[in-house]
């Protein structure tokens, strides 16, 4: 069950109004449909998106993404998996943690978004 995460080495740049695409990619590489994957910011248990078993999990407190936010499935097949935020605005930026879970095992990276004026 040992697995590790790993997203851009680079900070995802974006320009206010633009959207932002954040990657992290399972490694190995294996299907996701029977994990959870959340993306936040500060808190785990405010998560900007999750996905357990493969669907989104609806009425969440996301953090001012209400719309915007929204779950790619890039290749969820191969372990990739991507949030698009739609719109960028100047509170969107920093931070931003990938986390897969299987049962109580867990693990996470950090993804740093840029937003310039």
């Amino acid at each position: 069950m040992d697995f590790r995460v790993v997203g851009p080495n680079l900070p995802i740049l974006a320009k206010v109004g633009e959207d932002a695409l954040l990657t992290c990619q399972l490694l190995p590489k294996r299907t996701t449909a029977h994990m959870e994957v959340r993306w936040y910011r500060s808190d785990p248990d405010m998560p900007v998106i999750m996905y357990r078993d493969g669907a989104e999990v609806t009425g969440l407190p996301m953090e001012g993404y209400g719309g915007r936010a929204e779950w790619m499935e890039d290749s969820t097949e191969e372990g990739s998996v991507a949030l698009k935020i739609r719109q960028v605005q100047p509170s969107d930026d920093g931070q931003y943690w990938c986390r897969f879970q299987e049962g109580d095992y867990w693990r996470e990276t950090s993804v740093l978004l840029q937003v310039a004026a």
